[in-house]
């Protein structure tokens, strides 16, 4: 209007020039965004409250690459990427849950606002995705006494090192005119002591001073979790179930799905 009121050609030019950018940014961004196939991979150990990394692949088999691609969704963070023609590019997102169990993971987005950052052009993963969460990694390091640490195997064999002190080291082996000197905990190590596995068995009564029922499976499972960490044999005993002294992912993943879907009445009525 004011061009046309004023006669004003550089205004007019203006004008049609921003129309045309608006369309033509319509078209690329909603080409852009086209060209992108996303597949989803679930986390393959989740914790709650955690950030957990799970991989999505972006697939262009186009011969036009993608630009400034962002996977959004609730609780779920991503950097944005590009995707070159013909290509399958892996992008690590994080996902946090707010509680343990079996969950619906959140709705993802593809989304690009290229190339002018005026519009936003997006598509929505449709594939209902569920994963066991486990609970939340809370409480304790120390094993506890009662779990069964094998003492009379620690001092077996030729002195080899000292180290600084592990959650399932036995607090008689700190060696303390050392632990002085340098102000941190050291053990004694031994040279045959790698052949001998420490076996722990974690129970429910071990967290009976704990408040309530998620702080006492959070303690659990990070007993569990630290004693796959440092390749020791354990066991899970609560209530009716009763696990195999043993280590490994399988096992681990096993003592850890039972406290995710861990149901109080089935306690009660064992």
């Amino acid at each position: 209007m004011i061009g046309f009121g004023y006669q004003n050609n550089l205004a007019d030019l203006f004008v049609f020039f921003l129309v045309s950018t608006a369309g033509t940014g319509m078209i690329m961004t909603n080409q852009n965004m086209s060209r992108v196939k996303m597949k989803v991979r679930p986390p393959d150990t989740c914790f709650a409250n955690e950030d957990n990394s799970f991989i999505v692949s972006l697939s262009n088999q186009t011969k036009t690459a993608s630009y400034q691609v962002e996977i959004s969704g609730q609780n779920i963070k991503s950097a944005k990427q590009d995707i070159p023609a013909r290509a399958t590019v892996l992008n690590y997102a994080t996902w946090k849950p707010t509680k343990r169990g079996l969950e619906q993971m959140p709705r993802m987005t593809l989304a690009s606002t290229f190339p002018f950052s005026m519009l936003r052009a997006w598509k929505v993963e449709s594939e209902k995705l569920q994963v066991v969460v486990f609970p939340q990694r809370l409480g304790m390091k120390q094993f506890p006494k009662s779990a069964g640490m094998q003492d009379e195997l620690a001092d077996v064999g030729l002195f080899r090192e000292l180290r600084e002190l592990r959650p399932f080291d036995s607090p008689r082996r700190v060696h303390w005119p050392s632990s002085l000197r340098n102000q941190k905990l050291l053990v004694r190590s031994f040279e045959d002591t790698q052949k001998f596995s420490a076996q722990y068995l974690f129970n429910w009564e071990m967290t009976a001073h704990l408040p309530n029922t998620e702080s006492r499976l959070s303690q659990l499972a990070l007993w569990v979790d630290l004693a796959e960490q440092q390749g020791c044999s354990y066991g899970l005993k609560v209530g009716n179930f009763v696990s195999a002294v043993s280590s490994g992912q399988n096992h681990c993943q096993e003592c850890l799905r039972y406290l995710a879907l861990f149901n109080e009445k089935e306690l009660l009525a064992g």
